[in-house]
């Protein structure tokens, strides 16, 4: 999916941040990672959280439908930009306009569109919408591959599957 953005709705999330209270600042609109300085997750998030536009999670707040907090490479914080804000870490809102992708995924904006045809798969079939997740368990099951453990769950997208 993609959401139209404006320099006019753009967060600087560094100028809302003490140098002292970050060790790392990582991503790209509309999704940064945040390792904080030891003690300082909660003065971090609490910051981020209170703007217009932004919304920051420690690990253990995270929504379960963002799938961020099980990951043991997740540096503390997540921070998302609402739909239709940005967010970066320079002054310099002019780049953000146009469109982007990767804000939470229940704004519909964000809903993209699955299409599978082969033998696999039901012929003329339609779905109800499903997570982005699961695409990884459609591929290693139509290739008959044992999948790694993730997120997603078989079970959720079965119903896709041609009688085997």
């Amino acid at each position: 999916g993609m959401g139209p953005i404006s320099p006019d709705h753009y967060v600087n999330l560094k100028a809302h941040l003490r140098e002292e209270w970050t060790e790392s600042i990582i991503g790209s609109n509309p999704v940064y990672l945040i390792d904080p300085a030891d003690g300082f997750g909660p003065t971090v998030a609490m910051s981020l959280d209170t703007l217009e536009g932004v919304h920051a999670w420690q690990k253990e707040d995270i929504p379960a439908h963002l799938h961020y907090g099980e990951s043991p490479r997740f540096p503390g914080i997540v921070v998302v930009a609402d739909s239709f804000w940005s967010i970066g870490t320079k002054d310099n809102p002019a780049k953000y306009s146009g469109g982007d992708h990767g804000y939470d995924n229940w704004f519909s904006q964000m809903h993209t569109i699955f299409m599978a045809e082969g033998p696999a798969f039901k012929k003329g079939y339609r779905t109800s919408s499903f997570s982005n997740v699961e695409v990884y368990g459609i591929i290693a099951h139509i290739l008959g591959l044992e999948p790694a453990g993730t997120d997603g769950n078989l079970d959720n997208v079965r119903d896709l599957f041609a009688a085997e």
